[in-house]
């Protein structure tokens, strides 16, 4: 069974709101099978049917990925800062921290690589 929405749209056409209660009869509504169908600020509603925009959510859903990819590789990093520390302060050889030192190196080419992969979407 289909329900009726209220909605509102941004500037760029897209879904800013929907209400389905109260429902206002004067108002621009779509009939959709639930709530849960509408991303806001993604949808869009063309000669008053809900119209799916499956490029701006696979930009979205990539953008969380990579955001979620960064986030891992950092904490990475946050958890390897104590050898860094210990071979600043010269308890570990540069014998002893050059694989870490490396892996290191390797994860912030990652974020880099990550960061800019974000930026062209």
């Amino acid at each position: 069974m289909k329900i009726k929405v209220n909605y509102t749209l941004n500037a760029d056409n897209t879904i800013a709101s929907i209400t389905a209660y109260p429902f206002d009869t004067t108002a621009p509504f779509i009939e959709i099978d639930s709530i849960d169908d509408v991303v806001i600020g993604v949808d869009l509603v063309v000669k008053g049917n809900l119209v799916k925009d499956y490029e701006k959510q696979a930009k979205i859903n990539r953008s969380n990925e990579i955001t979620a990819q960064i986030n891992d590789v950092k904490h990475k990093l946050s958890q390897t800062d104590y050898l860094a520390i210990k071979y600043a302060e010269g308890e570990l050889t540069p014998e002893e921290f050059a694989p870490m030192k490396a892996q290191r190196h390797a994860w912030r080419l990652e974020i880099a690589e990550l960061e800019e992969e974000l930026r062209k979407l």
